[in-house]
């Protein structure tokens, strides 16, 4: 179970057919939603000029989160945590009821404004995860809707999306990327290819963004290189040649 806000709710099941699956970074499936999320993007992005101020997120793993402005909050038992050549190491595995996170909370405004896109990237790699999964990335938005994406050992789903999944090669590191332009819709991206869009839903939190393992009843052992967020400005011509790339897939 994922504990937020204070409530205990229940992931949805696996599940039981791949949606996409992500080997080599190459896109082996596409789904009918697929360019949605990045034509809305354009759409809003050319509609009007960036009028917030961007800010950026990072965290390196050459230290513990706590360390550098996070929060961390351990479970009980908590989980061992080291560094190990940049890397933030956490296994939990010595008790399936332990969880160990990191957030950040984000007192003034998180979320893009037109002409601005919320980006949150990290590279992980996940070496155990049982029974099922057990590692998890969240993110909050200001008016409390929430985007959940929980990892098993090779793939990972939406909290709260039973179609939203991909699967991605077991045991080794992979960049993970979700772009919002309004953290309604998002689209995740993992070795630089699209893996999935989605939905958020009405969550429990306040303004935060966080990592770490998420899942009560859950065990893993993870290896977090770096993981960053922030509102940039529209991207412009990388975007549209995006966009049309998208289309072109869904066309074929």
């Amino acid at each position: 179970m994922l504990y937020r806000g204070g409530i205990w709710f229940e992931p949805v099941a696996r599940p039981p057919a791949v949606v996409l699956y992500v080997s080599g970074g190459m896109l082996e499936e596409f789904t009918m939603r697929s360019g949605v999320f990045l034509i809305t993007c354009l759409v809003a992005m050319a509609s009007a000029p960036a009028n917030a101020a961007p800010y950026w997120v990072s965290y390196d793993g050459n230290d513990f989160p706590e360390n550098e402005g996070w929060t961390h909050t351990p479970g009980e038992p908590p989980a061992e945590r080291w560094i190990e050549d940049g890397l933030l190491v956490i296994d939990s595995r010595a008790d399936l009821h332990t969880t160990d996170g990191n957030s950040t909370p984000l007192p003034d405004s998180m979320d893009p404004e037109e002409g601005e896109i919320f980006v949150a990237r990290w590279r992980l790699r996940i070496l155990e995860a049982a029974p099922y999964y057990d590692p998890e990335v969240y993110i909050c938005s200001d008016n409390q809707f929430e985007i959940g994406l929980i990892f098993g050992a090779d793939y990972v789903f939406s909290a709260h999306e039973g179609d939203c999944m991909a699967e991605f090669s077991p045991g080794d590191f992979h960049t993970f990327e979700l772009r919002s332009c309004d953290i309604l819709s998002y689209a995740l991206f993992i070795d630089d290819s699209l893996a999935f869009e989605g939905e958020s839903f009405e969550g429990y939190s306040s303004t935060q963004v966080g990592f770490g393992d998420g899942v009560h009843g859950g065990a893993s052992l993870t290896h977090w290189d770096y993981f960053e967020f922030g509102v940039v400005p529209e991207p412009g011509t990388c975007v549209l040649a995006f966009v049309v790339a998208a289309m072109w897939r869904c066309l074929r």
